[in-house]
């Protein structure tokens, strides 16, 4: 089985497969057993920092449909994933004002990192298909049958959750004329399905497009499509850690961030998140929260020509004496006397940007 460290466009990260030990056991399956057929360990599957080769992912898929005797396997995983699954993507697009920036979002950087499966908006007459392009001629017959169902089947189930169920579709349609899971289906997506159809995609109507994203945040958003607009920070912003850094930073303006606050991003409770930033980075929430303001205050201090209680309150803090007393304790010096060590680098950045005005 193959697995690494590669780009985005061949490697999917194994939260894809979140919940997959829960919804085998469902239907009386060993998870470490089929691993090991496979070549995996059972405790790769609890890694979401993990990444395994595309077509690796789907020879896994194929053998939980064998060995469960369930075609529409698949259907039933995704109903018990949330939008932990998505990594730096579903920071990006759970953000997003409504169904069309969120559509669009997807288009862009879909290109950029995962030319294996595109998605297209495309107006069709009185709809808009939402289409899924899948570019792997390596895979079989069946296993293309598989990622054109799964790719749309997940699409939909998170953008149901995103809109708290008001995302509708009016039909879905497949290239591939294979009808085996045509009940289930129709009853996952709530909407009839074609077959031998002329494209993968699930078809809405053009007011579907204004349906608000119920976790909305403009400055969140503005924030990841920054970073996602930088393919070499890709798979140093995908990790957990650092997913949780740029919510910290985004939210620092308006108070000390709580755990709950940041957990609520991945959709799950403080003791989940902080189990997983444990486990995956051998780091507490406080750690990082103490990092990220330790990095901007050394930011501001050095290129920014504000007051100690302007960052201070940028950087959280409702009382600049807090502030110092923060700053002591991390660095071993006070702000005053760290910025005096720090003056030659602090006077060659104010003469750059002088010069770059000019």
């Amino acid at each position: 089985m193959s697995r690494g460290n590669g780009t985005s466009a061949e490697f999917v990260r194994m939260s894809g497969l979140q919940n997959l030990e829960k919804t085998l056991q469902s239907f009386g399956v060993d998870l470490e057993a089929l691993s090991q057929q496979l070549g995996f360990e059972k405790s790769d599957f609890d890694r979401g920092d993990m990444i395994i080769s595309v077509s690796a992912s789907v020879a896994l898929m194929e053998a939980c449909i064998d060995t469960t005797g369930r075609e529409d396997f698949f259907y039933h995983l995704i109903k018990t994933q949330g939008l932990g699954a998505l990594g730096s993507m579903g920071l990006l697009l759970q953000t997003a004002s409504n169904i069309k920036e969120l559509l669009s979002d997807l288009e862009i950087f879909t290109k950029s990192y995962a030319p294996l499966a595109q998605w297209f908006i495309r107006p069709h007459g009185d709809l808009i298909a939402i289409q899924l392009v899948v570019n792997a001629s390596n895979l079989t017959a069946r296993q293309q049958r598989i990622v054109t169902e799964f790719g749309p089947c997940k699409l939909f189930h998170l953008l149901q959750i995103m809109t708290n169920g008001q995302f509708k579709c009016e039909s879905i349609s497949f290239i591939h004329s294979d009808a085996t899971t045509r009940q289930a289906a129709e009853q996952f997506f709530q909407a009839p399905v074609d077959f031998n159809a002329d494209m993968n995609a699930l078809w809405i109507r053009p007011k579907t497009l204004k349906v608000p994203i119920v976790f909305s945040n403009k400055d969140m958003h503005a924030l990841m499509r920054e970073k996602l607009s930088d393919p070499s920070t890709l798979e140093l912003e995908s990790s957990l850690a650092n997913q949780i850094r740029i919510i910290i930073s985004s939210l620092l303006p308006s108070g000390t961030p709580t755990v709950e606050e940041v957990a609520r991003y991945f959709h799950c409770d403080k003791r989940t998140l902080q189990r997983h930033l444990r486990r995956e980075h051998d780091l507490s929430f406080q750690d990082l929260l103490s990092a990220v303001r330790l990095e901007k205050a050394q930011h501001y201090l050095r290129t920014a020509n504000m007051s100690m209680t302007q960052i201070a309150y940028l950087l959280g803090y409702s009382d600049p004496s807090n502030f110092s007393r923060a700053f002591r304790a991390l660095v071993g010096c006070s702000v005053r006397e760290w910025v005096a060590a720090n003056e030659p680098h602090r006077r060659r950045s104010s003469l750059a940007r002088r010069r770059s005005v000019v």
